[in-house]
């Protein structure tokens, strides 16, 4: 027992001196030290792929606008094109699921001009870019396009051990026929929508698992207008659109 007993204070004894052994007098009571922190930074975002559909860039090229349809009020003739139906302005998926969610996985859409953009937010919105017009090869003053932009975010994620959609139909189905081996990595997946707020918080949120987004920019209700006295014979509106991630 006594042999026991002077092993274990042998031991606890050989301890202190290790700990205090880290320790450094100090004469005066005074000190100055740092902790430096280190570590990396890794980007495990699954990649999101976007395009503009050819089909989108077809409908929008030769737009005829006459002048007889066109309203004139204050020193400008406005012409609208009700026969266009609705396009997509932008629309992108995520490549691969993520394991998890994070803000991250967020896009952010910003459409029109410099200046006068307007971030998408699943309401529907207006944009207005800058028109141009030529008659006979030489320039005249500018006009307007406006468009009506509306967002739709979703996807589809693993509530537990269940698959199930979540977000805007146009979004889910955008991911579901473009994202490869979407059946085999969400079998059996349940119906499921939310609301536009819902669907970032969704994606940002790190309890989310297996986790796939899709993003669509639909547009319609083309206006364009120029000054009445300056009536272009050609025209042109160029739509800037940017994609960052939150």
């Amino acid at each position: 027992m006594k042999k026991y007993l002077a092993i274990v204070l042998f031991t606890l004894m050989g301890l202190s001196g290790g700990v205090n052994a880290a320790f450094v007098e100090s004469a005066t009571g005074n000190a100055s030290y740092n902790l430096t922190f280190s570590g990396t930074i890794l980007d495990v975002r699954p990649v999101w792929v976007w395009e503009i559909p050819d089909a989108s860039k077809t409908a929008m090229t030769g737009l005829s606008a006459l002048v007889i349809n066109g309203i004139q009020r204050n020193g400008s003739t406005t012409f609208t094109f009700p026969s266009k139906d609705a396009v997509t302005l932008i629309h992108g998926y995520m490549k691969g699921i993520s394991a998890m969610g994070g803000i991250g996985l967020t896009p952010v859409i910003k459409v029109g001009n410099d200046g006068s953009t307007v971030t998408m937010n699943g309401t529907t919105q207006a944009v207005t870019v800058v028109a141009t017009g030529t008659i006979s090869g030489t320039a005249v003053a500018a006009g307007t396009m406006r468009v009506n932009a509306t967002a739709y975010l979703g996807g589809a994620l693993f509530d537990g051990t269940a698959a199930k959609y979540f977000g805007a139909t146009q979004a889910q189905t955008l991911l579901a026929d473009n994202q490869t081996g979407f059946t085999t990595i969400y079998p059996s997946i349940a119906e499921g929508t939310s609301t536009f707020a819902q669907a970032e918080a969704l994606l940002a949120n790190q309890a989310s698992t297996k986790i796939s987004g899709a993003y669509s920019v639909s547009i319609d209700d083309y206006t364009l207008m120029f000054p009445s006295g300056s009536l272009p014979d050609t025209w042109a509106a160029i739509i800037p659109v940017t994609v960052t991630l939150k």
